[in-house]
């Protein structure tokens, strides 16, 4: 790219001559040419850092001037070189006002001035008429802009100009979105645990096992400014009934609390806490059990030793991001985290044949998904 500096400086001085003055706004049209459509499907809005898609085929809006800069390329005394760009100065129908100026290089147009026979001719060879949006290629609607001339000047005779670009880093505009006060999350994940296959009553042998596993999550609450409490359904994962060999899934529900951090490059970072129990039919007579005195009573003392009946509390936390994606129509999400499960295992000990007893399964999982509230 050549003289990315002096580029530069032109189109300041240019946005400055502009906003000097005062213009009425007209509905012009301007073609452009197919090879060239892909660099103008865009439309950003400066004050409400919006990106619109428009169409680049023909852009609508009010052609102020076009101007012709002449700058160096080469300043040395023995080699004084000069390059003339031409750029049609625009403003899209969309835009609020002249702080969204577009410099299109003319070479991306299809001129209509030079087509239309009944035009006399001038000095520009007829490239400053723009049709009127409505109606196209008539001559009693097309309009006459005018050209101004912009001279750079050597300021260093002795200097060569650089072709390389300056370091500047790119502009990151994020969608504005406007979350409601609720919020819902959708997440499928893989989790990884240490399972126990089979054991006996005496815990004389025990069988561990490595296992991951696929799950899906489902969240749902209230949400107030940063903060976000609710309720999580998850499948689980499936684990042993240790005693009996026995292999399900173990599903569960939990209190689910978040908290967001501000912004950080168009992403929000989150932490999570979850507080509930499992479910499946095992763990939830271990909690009536668990909650039951007088069930509790009937339990020799001996065999209170071998097996926890205490309340099957599961918990976990984690952390992750949010990204908004543009439109605002949800948030791509993921996350990691650890869980801890309390689930139920039934024993045979006196003269029961399932007394339900607690054991705790521990897991790191990986999910992703989406997060809804806009």
């Amino acid at each position: 790219m050549k003289t990315q500096l002096v580029k530069i400086f032109t189109i300041s001085i240019l946005a400055m001559i502009v906003s000097c003055g005062s213009f009425e706004r007209t509905d012009e049209a301007i073609r452009i040419k197919s090879s060239s459509t892909h660099k103008y499907n865009e439309l950003f809005d400066r004050d409400s850092n919006f990106v619109a898609i428009r169409n680049s085929n023909t852009l609508r809006g009010t052609v102020l001037k076009i101007v012709e800069v002449t700058k160096p390329v080469d300043c040395s005394v023995e080699n004084k070189l000069f390059e003339t760009q031409k750029y049609v100065v625009f403003l899209d129908s969309l835009q609020p006002d002249k702080k969204s100026l577009e410099m299109i290089p003319i070479e991306d147009i299809d001129l209509v001035g030079p087509k239309l026979k009944d035009l006399p001719p001038n000095e520009y060879g007829n490239i400053n008429w723009f049709e009127n949006f409505n109606n196209p290629l008539d001559p009693l609607a097309i309009r006459e802009v005018p050209v101004e001339k912009i001279n750079i000047p050597c300021k260093d005779t002795n200097t060569k100009f650089c072709d390389c670009s300056p370091l500047i880093l790119p502009t990151l505009h994020c969608p504005d979105c406007d979350y409601k006060s609720y919020f819902v999350e959708l997440r499928g994940g893989i989790a990884a645990y240490r399972d126990r296959k089979l054991t006996d009553i005496d815990m004389i042998q025990q069988v561990y096992e490595g296992r991951s596993a696929y799950f899906g999550d489902i969240a749902a609450g209230y949400r107030a400014e940063n903060w976000g409490l609710g309720v999580v359904f998850s499948s689980g994962v499936p684990i042993y009934n240790s005693f009996v060999g026995d292999d399900f899934y173990r599903p569960f529900g939990l209190l689910h609390g978040r908290w967001h951090f501000e912004e950080f490059f168009c992403m929000r970072p989150f932490l999570f806490g979850e507080f509930g129990l499992a479910v499946d039919d095992i763990t939830l007579d271990l909690f009536r059990v668990a909650i039951c005195e007088d069930c509790n009573d009937k339990i020799r003392i001996e065999d209170k030793s071998k097996f926890d009946v205490s309340i099957p509390i599961s918990w976990g936390l984690g952390a992750g991001l949010d990204i908004p994606l543009p439109y605002c129509w949800f948030d791509l999400s993921f996350d990691v985290g650890y869980r801890s499960l309390a689930i139920g295992e039934y024993v045979e000990t006196s003269g029961f044949s399932n007394v339900p007893s607690k054991r705790r399964v521990n897991m790191f999982f990986f999910r992703l998904g989406i997060t809804l509230g806009y």
